[in-house]
Order: C-alpha cells, then structure tokens, then sequence
C-alpha cells in the first residue's frame, strides 16, 4: 500500500499489507505488529503496535493486540490511498486435492513467500502469509503454519465502519485543515486470533479457550496454497 500525507511535510510511505480479511469485494488488510509506539500520545506501552486499512471506508485502526488496545482514526490525514498488489505467485495445492510439490519443493529450498487463502463456509475468506511450511519425506503430504495475528474482534462487522467514516468525516467538516479525529484509544478489547494450521488436508483455526490455544476445526469452502515465483 502507498500512503502520501495531506497536510504538513509532503511524504509519501508504503506498508506491506500481508494479512488480508475479505468479505465480497470488501476487506481490511493489516501489517505485523512492528510498529513502534513512539509518538501515539495518550498510550504508554513498550509493545508493538499494527495497521490495518480497509477499501470501503475512510477508517484506519491502530491496535495493540497484547493490551487488546483498539483506536480507529479518520484517514483524512491521507491524500492518497493506494491498495497495490506485488509478486507473481502460482497455485501449488487446494482443497479440491490439486498439489505441485515440485513447485512447493523449490519455494522452500529457495525460501520464497508461500501464502494460503481459507475460505470458510460462511464466504469469509483470510489471506494469511505461512510463517512455516513441512514437506514430509516419502508421502507428499505437507503441513502449513500461518503467521500468529490477532485483530479486533469488531474489524468484522464490515457495515459498522462505513457508518463510523461518515460520522467523522461529518465532524471534520467545519474543523481547521489539517485536524484529524478519531477513537479513543480503548483497552482490553476482544480480538480474534487469526492464526491457521493445514494438516492433511483439513484447516483448523488457533482460538483461546480458558486461558489455552486450542485447535479448532474450520469448516471451509475451500483453500489454495500459492508459492512465490
């Protein structure tokens, strides 16, 4: 994604939006949690903070998942909002049983970007980075870990945040260029892990239950596996 600033020093700044939720032709994209918090006033921690922007509404939200810390800001702050797509990939296995393990071999010998889409029954569908793959030896099967993300619960109540960009957007109607708004920053929100395992063929999603990760089985619609060219 390429940024560039509105109002006082002209820049422009790009992220690298890997972990996508989409719904239809909507969705929220967020970078790992490496953001340092310096310069968030009002909220002290020494943990790292995430984006995440979304194509539908002119909100963005800054979160802490250690704190359950969510702030959703205007992006009016923002000129220019580019969503960009990078890298060629290919199709190497999915749900309807389709696998090139020599494709998927030589991603790993070359350690090259592996990513997995999981679509649940529901049409819900995560774009998840795979912070780990295992190729096992003799029977061609493999096993996929994702990136370990977590998200505030209500970034999935899409319809909520096009009401929140209006009312904002309202609100800075009559205020001095270059003033921004917001939340609050708010605490011990709920988040959702996004966080998937694929085991012989069946996804199971990570979600905390009394204080424990477990593994939880995700009725899909499908999945597909892709390895960076």
């Amino acid at each position: 994604m390429v940024l560039e600033s509105r109002y006082g020093p002209q820049y422009k700044e790009s992220y690298n939006l890997d972990t996508i939720i989409l719904r239809e032709n909507r969705f929220w994209a967020k970078f790992k949690s490496v953001h340092s918090p310096m310069g968030h006033k009002g909220f002290k921690t020494n943990k790292p903070f995430s984006y995440a922007y979304n194509n539908y509404s002119d909100i963005a939200c800054v979160m802490g998942a250690s704190e359950g810390m969510q702030r959703f800001t205007s992006t009016n702050m923002y000129s220019r909002m580019d969503f960009k797509c990078k890298g060629t990939f290919k199709l190497v296995a999915n749900s309807t049983g389709y696998k090139d393990l020599d494709t998927l071999n030589g991603a790993v010998e070359n350690c090259q970007s592996i990513k997995i889409v999981i679509c649940d029954k529901n049409g819900l569908i995560h774009i998840m980075p795979v912070h780990t793959i295992e190729l096992y030896k003799g029977n061609e099967s493999f096993g996929v870990d994702t990136d370990f993300e977590s998200v505030p619960s209500v970034m999935y109540d899409f319809d909520q945040f096009v009401m929140l960009g209006k009312k904002l957007n309202d609100y800075l109607k009559n205020k001095p260029s270059g003033e921004t708004a917001g939340t609050d920053y708010m605490v011990n929100s709920p988040f959702s892990m996004v966080s998937f395992l694929l085991d012989d063929g069946v996804i199971y999603k990570r979600e905390t239950c009394d204080g424990e990760i477990r593994n939880t089985f995700v009725e899909c619609e499908f999945y597909e596996v892709y390895c960076e060219l």
